[in-house]
């Protein structure tokens, strides 16, 4: 810890008279460049973007868009419980997959003694 100069010095903090000097520093974790910058106004291929997802949610206009389709199910959804409707999720109905996800057999109720296959969603680690 040192002391600010004169010129330096902030009265309106606490702390405004000293200034935290580091004697060593240890990285803990290093950080790669993100493949592309988080401001909206920078135009990024499509193909990047979804294999940068994770970045790419976290631009401004990517988080607005969240925010709003949150706020718009919420409201749809208070509106139809106050209407006395119920939610009941099922299943989403999806073609196999070829990477050997398993498949559950769920008996059909419009015809009886026919099946359907659900298959297993399962995502690769190294897309995550």
């Amino acid at each position: 810890m040192a002391l600010r100069t004169p010129a330096t010095v902030n009265s309106t903090i606490a702390t405004g008279e000293v200034e935290v000097v580091a004697e060593t520093v240890w990285i803990l974790n290093e950080s790669r460049t993100p493949p592309f910058p988080m401001e909206d106004a920078v135009d990024v291929a499509e193909d990047v973007r979804l294999k940068y997802r994770y970045v790419d949610l976290r631009r401004p206009r990517m988080q607005r868009n969240i925010i709003l389709r949150s706020k718009i199910s919420f409201a749809v959804r208070e509106y139809m419980h106050s209407q006395g409707f119920l939610e009941i999720e099922t299943p989403f109905m999806t073609r196999s997959t070829p990477e050997g996800a398993r498949d559950y057999l769920v008996p059909s109720r419009v015809q009886p003694g026919s099946f359907y296959a659900l298959p297993q969603s399962r995502r690769s680690s190294s897309n995550c």
